[in-house]
Formats: structure tokens, C-alpha cells, sequence
């Protein structure tokens, strides 16, 4: 049997692709907390705007033209964390898939191992099952002499 996996190779390689893609998830969860911190406080910034009591025309025209600019601002913000949501959700099904591809890779290599293995201790046993014949041999061999020295005497 041979005793190094054949397919260690691509076991390392399906190992970088996992480790690749949970660094990608990684980072697409790192946005997605980005655009949705981005987007609270926009909304909060919204929410405590208030107006002067006594203002003049022009400045409530600034003030509407910078609600209108903010919702607008919120409006992509909101299209930027179902974009980021879309993309953390890509990346946790690549990163499954390669997290499984490699499972079973590591899965095979497991029973090699323990292929390997069992076929080691089944030589082993050949080793000594012949020793201890070749032992019953020359004891079975060597009796009998010993037994005709005995009655010579």
C-alpha cells in the first residue's frame, strides 16, 4: 500500500480555499457592519434635524434641499447594505462549499491513514506470527533430540 496520501496536494489546496474564503466572508461581514453603521447614523442625523422656529425663506429652502440631499443619501446607503447583505451571503455559501470540499478531502485522507495503518499492523502480526512458528519449529524440532539424549543416558 502506499504510505503517503496521493492526494495531499490537493488537500493543501482545498485547505487554502477555505481558509481564503472565510477570510473573504470575513471581510464582507466587515462591510456589511460598515454600511449598516454608515446608514444608522444617517438616519439619526435625519431624525434629530429640526428646524428653527423663525427662519428665513432661503434657509428653509437649504434646510428642505438638505433633508431631500440626506434622504437620497440614505436612499443609496440603504442599496449599499442590501449589496453588502447580497455579497456576506455569497461568501458564506463559498465558504461552505469550501469548507466541505475540504472536510471530505480530510475525511480521506483520515481513512488513508487509517488504511495505512491497519495494513502496518497486519505486516507486524505477519512478522511475529512467523517468528513465534519458527520458535514452535525449532522447540518441536529440538524435543525430540533432547528426549532420545535422555534415554541414551
Amino acid at each position: 500500500m502506499n504510505r503517503t496520501f496521493s492526494l495531499t496536494g490537493l488537500l493543501r489546496l482545498r485547505r487554502l480555499e477555505e481558509e481564503t474564503a472565510a477570510v473573504d466572508l470575513s471581510l464582507a461581514r466587515e462591510r456589511v457592519a460598515e454600511a449598516t453603521e454608515r446608514e444608522h447614523l444617517v438616519r439619526a442625523a435625519l431624525d434629530s434635524e429640526q428646524a428653527p422656529a423663525a427662519v428665513p425663506i432661503s434657509a428653509l429652502h437649504a434646510i428642505a434641499a438638505a433633508r431631500a440631499s440626506s434622504r437620497t443619501m440614505l436612499g443609496e446607503l440603504n442599496q449599499l447594505s442590501r449589496e453588502r447583505d447580497a455579497e456576506a451571503a455569497a461568501a458564506r455559501e463559498a465558504h461552505a462549499r469550501a469548507r466541505q470540499d475540504a472536510g471530505a478531502l480530510e475525511k480521506l485522507a483520515e481513512r488513508h491513514a487509517a488504511a495505512v495503518e491497519l495494513d502496518e499492523r497486519r505486516r507486524e502480526q505477519i512478522v511475529l506470527d512467523e517468528i513465534a512458528s519458527r520458535r514452535r519449529a525449532v522447540m518441536q524440532a529440538g524435543m525430540p533430540a533432547q528426549t532420545a539424549q535422555g534415554e541414551n543416558r
